[in-house]
């Protein structure tokens, strides 16, 4: 799940806002006005809780994988 949330939301937002940038000049662009800021906001925000959620997802992951499996089956019935 980690994995595919990485790949899914985390690798995409490079891409996302590189394809922003080269429509930056464009007329469609600039006849929005106000409303491109709030469509820039929101991306930004949406980015900062996916690279939240995504530290939480690793850092669990990062515990599963490093439990010694067997100690805990022994000691944790």
């Amino acid at each position: 799940m980690t994995l595919v949330f990485f790949i899914v939301r985390v690798l995409s937002i490079p891409i996302y806002w590189y394809k922003v940038y080269t429509v930056l000049d464009s007329h469609l662009w600039l006849k929005m006005k106000n409303f491109r800021y709030i469509m820039i906001f929101t991306c930004i925000l949406l980015d900062i809780i996916n690279l939240f959620w995504f530290s939480k997802l690793f850092k669990g992951a990062k515990i599963v994988w490093t439990t010694n499996w067997r100690y805990y089956e022994k000691h944790h019935k």
